[in-house]
């Protein structure tokens, strides 16, 4: 606005200028010729007695002004004007002529202001132009980047960076969006949750860069395999999951995670080296009147997700209620742990390792028991896998090495003792 202002002021600045600067040479040009007129008044007292006599007028500036004498009673005595008429508008400027203290007439000196007025013209075209472009320079493009900006923002709060797909914050609000309308129309929707299989490894051998380029290849197959009306987002990690609306269920969830599953089957090439990984997928449906809720519904599919992985991986599973009894007992199972680790509620039996041929005993293998309260004695197979998911199985582990050792003590010199670590342990430094 300051600069189209200024450049609005700038061509008024410069008539009003030249303006004054006309008008004060016109005045000083008219006293001038008064005074020559004074002169050749005395010189010649019959001077008066001119009828319009009429001069042209001289080369150079004057040739643009045109001069006029007037006697007393307003009649013309003289004029020194150019050949060509003084185009309009024309300005004039008036000086008396006095002789021995007694007016005698006037001298009118008129010059035309269309230079002036051209040259303004050109002066304020010029101007406006370079105000324009003043004010695009200062005001629409910083304008137009700032919105750049500003919806770039708004795209990396709503989206994941390294693969353009929704965040967890985007999927949120299209989960509620989708729970709406399956509400409305009285039509069941899924969420489908994603888990890639064997993603650490390849993180681990290869880098956090292959890593990265085998999550974009990932993102890149599942979109593939999605209609626009569903909603695929990265929720962190290795995990994805996917809003399918407005489609029959359960077939339509089943069909999708079963194509989803034979996208990630052929191998990746990260760099020269082809990385074969798989996907779990836990799958979870609203009711026809779509009453769940969104974060009900997630962990829903997230407990199908577990149940899938414990399956063996690289398949699908749906969930059914029985599957939060499941979860209730493996955290109740997971909280006696905690308790049988800090009030030694483990205990240690030994299977003997017998020479066959000599039928002497060399040694022995350590195996862990655990008689829970309430429950009896739980077989390993059910409680190993629950301490390593929770973190507990390092200190479990350290507290086995520790007591075969103690009790290794009190054996023969020559006999071993045999304890069995889990590939989570060993993972730890």
């Amino acid at each position: 606005l300051a600069a189209l202002l200024m450049a609005a002021a700038l061509p008024v600045t410069y008539f009003s200028a030249s303006h004054y600067r006309i008008l004060g040479g016109l005045e000083a040009s008219a006293r001038l010729h008064a005074a020559e007129v004074v002169e050749l008044a005395r010189r010649n007292p019959a001077f008066w007695e001119f009828d319009g006599l009429r001069v042209s007028g001289p080369r150079g500036r004057s040739a643009e002004e045109r001069r006029r004498v007037y006697a007393r009673g307003g009649h013309l005595v003289m004029e020194a004007a150019p050949r060509a008429e003084l185009p309009w508008p024309i300005v004039t400027q008036q000086a008396p002529i006095i002789v021995d203290g007694e007016e005698l007439g006037h001298v009118e000196a008129a010059l035309s202001l269309r230079g002036v007025l051209v040259v303004t013209l050109l002066v304020s075209l010029a101007s406006t132009t370079l105000g324009v472009l003043i004010f695009v320079l200062l005001r629409v493009v910083p304008l137009r980047l700032l919105n750049q900006a500003l919806a770039r923002a708004s795209f990396l709060a709503a989206h994941d960076l390294l693969t353009g797909l929704p965040n967890r914050g985007l999927f949120g609000d299209r989960l509620r969006q989708a729970l709406a309308r399956s509400r409305r129309d009285g039509k069941p929707m899924a969420v489908l949750c994603l888990d890639l299989d064997r993603f650490k490894e390849v993180n681990d051998t290869l880098g956090h860069a292959a890593g990265d380029e085998l999550l974009k290849v990932v993102s890149a197959r599942l979109s593939a395999m999605l209609r626009e009306s569903d909603t695929l987002a990265r929720l962190g990690g290795d995990e994805f999951a996917v809003i399918q609306p407005q489609a029959k269920q359960p077939q339509a969830a089943a069909t999708l995670a079963s194509r989803l599953i034979a996208a990630l089957e052929a191998p990746i090439d990260l760099d020269g080296y082809q990385a074969r990984i798989g996907v779990s997928i836990g799958i979870a449906m609203t009711d026809r009147d779509g009453s769940a809720d969104p974060a009900q519904l997630l962990r829903d599919a997230d407990l199908a997700l577990y149940q899938a992985k414990e399956a063996g991986r690289g398949g699908y599973c749906l969930f059914v209620p029985e599957m939060n009894h499941k979860l209730q007992e493996r955290r109740a199972m997971e909280a006696d742990l905690r308790r049988a680790l800090e009030t030694d509620g483990f205990r240690l039996v030994f299977q003997p390792q017998v020479q066959l041929d000599r039928g002497t005993v060399t040694g022995a293998e350590a195996l862990l028991r655990w008689d829970r309260p309430g429950s009896g004695a739980v077989p390993p197979t059910r409680f190993i896998p629950v301490a390593e998911d929770a973190g507990l199985i390092t200190p479990i582990g350290n507290w086995v090495l520790r007591q075969a050792c103690r009790q290794a003590m009190d054996w023969p010199q020559d006999t071993t003792v045999a304890v069995n670590v889990s590939p989570v342990q060993f993972r730890q430094s």
